[in-house]
């Protein structure tokens, strides 16, 4: 049942990857923690992300500014390797808290300010690139840093997709590296992956169908709701468990 129940998970954030081109370790992140321990939730998921942001990433390369992207991905380098560290070395429910209020942050952030107030300057890319390295480590959700830093420019909208989905695709793997490098990749985890993979496959190409006849702007708040009640649930959870 549990492996069922997964998989419908897979599936819906798979979809809403496709619909959306982000939202998969968003969503499927704070569900799976519910019920599974962070340190195998994390390596899971990293092992479906570069598969699905490289089909986002493959097609809109044709947008992609290397010069806008550079120190993004630096920064992302040096960010991951201390984010694989922090969920190695904390509790797991900490991290779940954390996770829960990073959420709740997140999603009040989202549904309420339409527009970046601020353009933040070109020096300050690595910063924003180093904390969604440090994101992705812990959480894969490398994308909501520099999401805030490519919303504050005033560039096509394509190309902010692209050079957002370029940088989730290379943390998700530099991500992926460091992974196998602490041997977070168990047996249980590789086969769970085997298994689930049929229904990453089918969200994908179920979202990118829906992706055509949706309205992006109102199941996105919808989604940031979701996200944000998810959030509370983890943090009242957690709270639960430290007292």
């Amino acid at each position: 049942m549990e492996m069922i129940f997964t998989g419908a998970v897979i599936f819906i954030g798979s979809l809403l990857q496709g619909v959306f081109g982000f939202a998969f370790v968003l969503f499927a992140t704070p569900i799976l923690s519910l019920y599974l321990p962070i340190k195998t939730v994390a390596p899971l998921l990293a092992l479906f992300l570069p598969l699905l942001t490289g089909v986002l990433a493959v097609n809109l390369r044709s947008n992609f500014v290397l010069a806008n992207s550079i120190p993004l991905l630096v920064g992302a380098i040096f960010g991951a390797p201390l984010g694989i560290f922090l969920l190695g070395s904390f509790d797991d429910g900490l991290v779940k808290l954390a996770l829960g209020l990073f959420l709740v942050v997140y999603s009040t952030y989202s549904l309420y300010t339409s527009k970046v107030m601020m353009t933040f300057p070109f020096w300050s890319s690595g910063i924003f690139g180093a904390l969604g390295g440090l994101l992705g480590g812990v959480f894969n959700t490398s994308a909501p840093p520099v999401a805030l830093y490519v919303a504050s420019h005033d560039w096509p909208s394509q190309q902010k997709r692209a050079v957002l989905n370029v940088f989730v695709l290379t943390t998700s793997i530099v991500v992926l590296c460091f992974h196998m490098i602490s041997e977070n990749f168990t047996y249980d985890i590789m086969v769970t992956f085997g298994y689930l993979l049929p229904a990453m496959l089918g969200g994908m190409i179920t979202g990118r169908w829906l992706s055509k006849t949706v309205n992006e702007e109102k199941y996105s708040k919808g989604l940031y709701i979701f996200l944000l009640i998810i959030g509370f649930e983890l943090i009242r959870h957690q709270l639960n468990y430290f007292v």
